[in-house]
Order: C-alpha cells, then sequence, then structure tokens
C-alpha cells in the first residue's frame, strides 16, 4: 500500500468513525462502569444504614468494631481494546475482510472514548504480540492512532488469545474496560478471560463472515487455511460436504459462547456484510 493510499484509507475510515462515534456513543462508555468505576479511598467506622456488603472484615477483625471502606468514583475512565491480528481475520467474502471491520471497530471505540477525554490504548496479538499503543488521552491522537492500525503488518499467523489475555492482563494497572475484538478462531482461553473478567468489565466482539457460515455450489475449490497456508481441495457441489462445513462451524460457535457464558462476559457477533452500529451501541448501552 503506498503512502497515498494509507492516507486516503486513514482519511476514510476518520471521517466514518468519527460520525459514528459522536451519533452513537454519547456517554456509553461511563454506562458500562455504572457501579464499578469505583476507587477505594478509606475505612471509616460503621455507621447505621451503610451497606453491609462494603464491611472491611480485616481491620473490623483488628480493631474490634465493624469498619467500612470507602470508595469515590473515577472521573475517568480506561479503555483497551485488544486486536486480533492473526491471518484468519484477513478473510472477506463480499465488500470488507474481517481484518478492515475489527480495523473501523478499534477506531470507532478509540474515538469514543478520546472524545469524552477517557484514555484509550491499543494491543495487536497474534500469537506473538504485535502492536502495543500505551494510554491516549485527547481525540487529536485520533488520527496518528488511525494511521498506525492501518499501516502495521502482523509478522505472525496464528491465534493465541489464551496468551494475548495473559499479556494485556499483566499491562493493565487499573480498572478498565476491555474490548476484545476478534472471530476467536483459537485454541481454549476460558481461564484467561475470567481471570481478565474479574479484574475488569470484559465485552467481546466476535467478528464473522457469510461465507464460513454457508459454503456456496461452486464447484471444487481450493481452500486455504489463512493461518498455515496449507491449501485443501473441497467439493462444494456434494451436499454432505457443505452440511459438514455448516456443523463444524456451528459447533465452534457453541464452544465459544459457551466460554463466554463460563467466564462471565457479554459478547455481540458483528458480520462483515451488515451494519453494526446501532447494534453495537445498544450492546454497550445494555453492559
Amino acid at each position: 500500500m503506498t503512502t497515498a493510499e494509507v492516507l486516503k484509507k486513514v482519511r476514510r475510515i476518520e471521517l466514518k468513525t468519527r460520525r459514528r462515534s459522536q451519533q452513537l456513543f454519547s456517554g456509553a462508555f461511563s454506562s458500562v462502569l455504572k457501579g464499578r468505576g469505583m476507587s477505594f479511598s478509606e475505612v471509616r467506622e460503621y455507621v447505621p444504614g451503610d451497606d453491609v456488603r462494603t464491611i472491611d472484615w480485616n481491620v473490623t477483625a483488628r480493631f474490634n468494631a465493624p469498619y467500612v471502606k470507602v470508595y469515590e468514583e473515577d472521573r475517568e475512565l480506561n479503555v483497551v481494546l485488544l486486536m486480533d491480528a492473526s491471518k484468519s481475520t484477513f478473510f472477506g467474502s463480499q465488500h470488507q475482510d474481517k481484518h478492515e471491520v475489527i480495523t473501523e471497530l478499534m477506531a470507532l471505540l478509540a474515538f469514543s472514548a478520546l472524545q469524552h477525554r477517557d484514555t484509550c490504548s491499543v494491543m495487536a496479538y497474534s500469537n506473538q504480540l504485535e502492536l502495543y499503543i500505551p494510554p491516549l488521552k485527547g481525540s487529536n491522537q485520533i488520527l496518528g492512532l488511525i494511521h498506525r492500525l492501518v499501516q502495521f503488518k502482523p509478522r505472525h499467523s496464528t491465534t493465541d488469545m489464551a496468551a494475548a489475555i495473559r499479556e494485556l492482563t499483566r499491562r493493565i494497572h487499573r480498572k478498565s474496560i476491555v474490548f476484545i475484538v476478534s472471530d476467536f478462531k483459537c485454541d481454549s482461553f476460558l481461564k484467561e478471560l475470567k481471570i481478565l473478567n474479574q479484574q475488569h468489565e470484559v465485552l467481546a466482539l466476535r467478528i464473522t463472515d457469510p461465507l464460513e457460515q454457508k459454503i456456496p455450489n461452486l464447484g471444487i475449490l481450493p481452500i486455504q487455511n489463512p493461518e498455515t497456508g496449507e491449501p485443501i481441495w473441497v467439493d462444494t457441489s456434494s451436499a454432505a460436504v457443505r452440511r459438514f462445513f455448516e456443523l463444524e462451524n456451528t459447533r465452534f460457535m457453541q464452544v465459544t459462547d459457551q466460554v463466554f457464558k463460563q467466564s462471565g462476559v457479554r459478547h455481540l457477533n458483528i458480520s462483515t456484510t451488515e451494519p453494526y452500529w446501532h447494534t453495537l451501541s445498544s450492546f454497550i448501552r445494555q453492559s
């Protein structure tokens, strides 16, 4: 991609996401951590009417009198974006591939955070760390962020979501809203996701493409595994073959759904072929 092409793409994404973020995301992030965006301030003696759930039992035992924890509301939210940069995301059957949709979503979420004076950091991961952008603040940072997302090229092809989440957990030092944007075509990451969600508010955006869900009858086709590069010839005229791929995709989706359920993480499916602005806004506000 030439410099001119990069700049053109950056400008297109910037214009598209700026307008949508202003229209749909006003105050959305603040509602996500409602009741959870609190920082510990001090302890004081219990008085009638205090919530018993705030009792600090260690201090209570030490002084032989009930004490409660006092919290103060965080004035600034910290938004963290984890982006899947593996080769499986460079797939799309129509106008956009999954990677392009992911880049748009990253820009949109970053815009929403930065224009509301929250901080935003980005981590792109395949089976290794590909890109890390430390916390930014201020809407004047967005063009540079989009430029880096558009221009960077991942060096590795496979996905290790468990390692990505471990790395992300290590880097976050305060309660945050974490968006994981991926097709989640990877091995188990339940344990890591549970730990992350216990410490932060985690929302998962799963990117899908219709061709992954239902293969049309197009005769014998070469299909390449995007992560390994291994090609296989598939007879798509066979109803049994098409049915096999549909069942495998259904099984994969169900397994991932179970991971989200067991970890307590809410998720939203976003297709490469359908508008997602309004459903994403509703999803965030309902969190």
